[in-house]
């Protein structure tokens, strides 16, 4: 073969690859190749996962190990060799808001033309608010939620300053506080100073995230919509709509809501500033694993002061980031059963021990708690000592609407300033 031919036929080849690999090409890459690319085990059963933010701190290393083991040969769950039958697995995913992609979902079974559309083999939210929300605003059992299966356990809990949380349990004169005793910081004549904090401000500074696409957020406001409702006199389990529809209910809510100074997107991008200190921000919503994330020191910036975590004598909830694997035309049978074994994979004790390396509670009841678990981080190990019931779809949705109005413009990072 002359230089010329040679040329020609590298040129040739290098045509072939390029036009395989793209995707608006209209040739679909052969799955070997994409098995390859991917770093996984040849012709794999693909399975693609769409996560939420917070486990982006370790997703990527799970679905690695997890790849890597078929490469070896090897059952990632059991640890055995793999027999010569046996199917070869490879997932793939990414992170994105909770509550966007639960739409995403939502939008390729009733609304395929719409700008955001989501086909994943598993989705992997903070809670299962948006599992049973898919499954109401669909009509159709996308998630079987008796199949859904934790993966990483957090409460939600209100972040707040150690002066500031000290300044009100020595005012009031107890330990036990919640929405109850905050309210009492805003309604109080002179705000902080009324609380021994020389030069306070008369403004309590609050924050959190966008209930539409935050599971955080969407907790909290469920959560406010309890606190309310107990407020004026309800005393049951689990909250209705005749709660959530009542006035005087929104306008506890809406009283709560009115110390939102700064509002975000996502608590991932949140944290950061948070981290900034009382002047920027006296308490916020997060998940437990996002409070020590920033007391161990992990934001850019250095914070003045602990964060200590508020578990609201009211009562919050538990995030559970379940895997559930998703029932639409989409997903094959194999892949779906490829799937289990993804999970069970997460489930598995190493793994487990991963996960709470980065501040989450294992959901293996078989892998004891430890660190980063201890109260110099600012956590109780035992965690809330109340937990709401979560209440039926239709009730979400329906705060999720009444709270809409309750909420000041979106202004990422910004400040949502009132006199």
């Amino acid at each position: 073969m002359n230089r010329q031919t040679l040329s020609l036929w590298l040129l040739t080849v290098l045509i072939v690859v390029l036009t395989a690999c793209n995707p608006g090409s209209g040739v679909e890459p052969s799955s070997t190749l994409v098995s390859q690319s991917a770093g996984c085990a040849p012709n794999a059963v693909q399975v693609s996962i769409i996560y939420a933010p917070e486990s982006e701190q370790y997703m990527p290393r799970v679905m690695q190990d997890f790849n890597n083991a078929y490469v070896q040969g090897r059952n990632p769950v059991t640890g055995q060799a793999l027999a010569s039958g046996d199917p070869r697995i490879c997932v793939t995913g990414r992170n994105a808001s909770s509550g966007t992609v639960m739409q995403g979902i939502v939008n390729a079974i009733i609304a395929p033309n719409n700008a955001n559309v989501e086909r994943p083999v598993i989705f992997e939210p903070s809670v299962s608010h948006w599992l049973a929300l898919a499954n109401y605003q669909s009509g159709r059992e996308i998630f079987d939620l008796t199949e859904a299966q934790p993966t990483a356990l957090a409460p939600v809990v209100m972040a707040i300053w150690e002066s500031r949380i000290r300044a009100i349990q020595e005012t009031v004169g107890y330990e036990e506080i919640g929405w109850e005793e905050l309210l009492g910081v805003l309604n109080s004549p002179n705000g902080w100073q009324d609380y021994g904090i020389p030069n306070g401000r008369r403004t309590v500074y609050y924050g959190h995230t966008d209930p539409f696409v935050s599971s955080t957020a969407l907790s909290t406001l469920i959560a406010e919509f309890y606190a309310s409702a107990r407020a004026n006199g309800f005393t049951g389990r689990r909250l209705t709509l005749e709660q959530v529809n009542d006035p005087d209910v929104q306008q506890g809510v809406r009283n709560i809501e009115q110390l939102i100074r700064h509002y975000s997107t996502r608590t991932t991008e949140f944290r950061e500033y948070i981290a900034q200190g009382p002047e920027y921000l006296d308490f916020v919503a997060l998940e437990e694993n996002d409070l020590i994330y920033i007391n161990r020191g992990m934001t850019d910036y250095d914070p003045p002061e602990r964060l200590v975590a508020l578990y609201p004598k009211e009562g919050t909830f538990w995030h559970e980031h379940p895997m559930a694997v998703v029932n639409a035309d989409w997903v094959t049978p194999e892949q779906a059963d490829a799937a289990r074994v993804v999970i069970d994979y997460v489930l598995t004790p190493d793994v487990q021990r991963l996960i709470m390396e980065q501040g989450f509670r294992p959901a293996n009841p078989d892998v004891e708690l430890g660190f980063p678990f201890v109260e110099e981080n600012g956590v109780n190990p035992e965690g809330p000592a109340t937990v709401l019931d979560v209440p039926a779809p239709d009730v979400i949705a329906a705060a999720i609407v009444r709270g809409k109005g309750r909420l000041p413009p979106r202004h990422p990072h910004g400040d949502n300033k009132r006199e």
